[in-house]
């Protein structure tokens, strides 16, 4: 009998999960495409192309490695884009 009940349990549980991911998902995108993300991640490209110049790394070396950065969370927000 409890496993009847754990079952239906778990299926509630599902359901709710279901329910919820996208609404999350579109959340999630919502939010990394907004100016204030915008505005951050360009203070982090910055920061991140900064620090590299100053370990020492050429210029050209450091845009090459800030582009794929940006290329890479790119990447990830097409995918959880493609996911909804």
């Amino acid at each position: 009998m409890q496993d009847r009940e754990d079952m239906k349990e778990m299926v509630e549980m599902f359901d709710f999960i279901a329910g919820k991911a996208p609404e999350v998902i579109k959340n999630l995108i919502k939010a990394a495409y907004s100016e204030e993300t915008a505005t951050e991640m360009g203070k982090a490209v910055g920061a991140f192309y900064k620090q590299l110049i100053e370990a020492g790394f050429k210029p050209e070396d450091a845009l090459s490695m800030s582009r794929d950065y940006i290329n890479n969370f790119q990447s990830f927000l097409d995918k959880l884009n493609s996911g909804t």
